[in-house]
């Protein structure tokens, strides 16, 4: 399997914030918590975004500090 391109890691990580934004924007906390699918759905995003931050280069992590 090729390695693929760091672009396209960020990207994945922009789409999981937006999707998380989406299932959770008519939401407040209690409601979030108890909504079982909802809660599945946003930790499977978190995941991804974890898995791809995770494969994007130390150099170009280095070029942003900023962000943790």
């Amino acid at each position: 399997m090729s390695p693929r391109d760091w672009r396209i890691r960020v990207q994945d990580i922009l789409d999981a914030i937006t999707t998380i934004q989406l299932y959770t924007a008519a939401m407040d906390y209690l409601a979030f918590t108890h909504d079982r699918k909802t809660m599945d759905a946003v930790l499977r995003n978190i995941t991804v975004i974890g898995e791809a931050a995770s494969r994007v280069p130390e150099t170009i992590q280095g070029e942003s500090p900023e962000v943790p």
